[in-house]
């Protein structure tokens, strides 16, 4: 029975990393999007729920940008490497 409880737990803990997986990428894609739209938009131009958003600037904010592009391709390298291919312990030569 503990048996039965240890792989049920495993399984569990499997498929709550596989969700988490399938959300980086989704992430990744958001945060670009987020990256664009700061580089491109003034702060006045910005939406309201933004970091940096003043009715009466006109600058853009570029390290908003950089921290949201930075934080987008993070989430596709850990995606990345994280499903990657997984190495035996032992060598075939």
């Amino acid at each position: 029975m503990i048996g039965g409880r240890r792989e049920q737990a495993a399984t569990y803990a499997v498929l709550g990393i596989f969700s988490l997986f399938a959300i980086l990428p989704i992430a990744g894609i958001v945060l670009i999007v987020i990256a664009i739209v700061y580089f491109a938009e003034p702060a006045k131009s910005l939406p309201s729920f933004f970091p940096g958003h003043d009715a009466h600037s006109s600058t853009t904010h570029v390290k908003h940008g950089i921290a949201a592009l930075a934080l987008g391709i993070g989430c596709f390298v850990l995606a990345w490497f994280a499903t990657g291919p997984r190495s035996s312990g032992a060598s075939s030569t």
